[in-house]
């Protein structure tokens, strides 16, 4: 059970959701399904973190790839080099990092204004998980098979 002091009114709230108030009534005091928002802000923060993520991961492939690039510059002067992968997979793995936080906060607005409005659950689709993990996957490949041709 946890303590909560809302205003004028102590609340409690126990594993089960229900909240005891004392000094003022729960209506005044207590968010409607605030277990709904709250998970709501957790899985929206998780997209954040997750976002962060592809786009660090984007700037530490491209920036592996010129190391790679001068490394060989470096080893083999005057060698045939061709035009590195890195650096556009890089940025694309930056920009999808950023299209995923933009996808994810208007999924979370979304969710708050159905939840305001009285929806329970709202239904959200599995389509934007499934895609970031396709996409996820072709990256993946790509680097693999950029990896062997190195």
């Amino acid at each position: 059970m946890q303590g909560r002091v809302h205003g004028t009114a102590i609340c409690a709230m126990h594993a089960n959701r229900n909240a005891i108030c004392y000094g003022g009534t729960r209506s005044d005091t207590m968010i409607k399904n605030f277990g709904d928002h709250a998970a709501n802000e957790r899985t929206f923060l998780a997209w954040v973190r997750t976002s962060l993520a592809l786009m660090g991961f984007g700037f530490l492939i491209a920036r592996f790839g010129l190391l790679i690039r001068e490394s060989e510059l470096l080893s083999v002067p005057g060698a045939y080099h061709r035009r590195p992968l890195s650096p556009w997979l890089g940025f694309s793995m930056v920009c999808f990092g950023v299209v995923v936080c933009v996808v994810s906060s208007m999924r979370y607005r979304s969710y708050v204004q159905a939840l305001e409005a009285g929806v329970v659950n709202p239904p959200l689709s599995a389509t934007v998980p499934l895609i970031v993990a396709g996409i996820l996957a072709l990256v993946g490949l790509s680097m693999a098979v950029h990896i062997l041709a190195l």
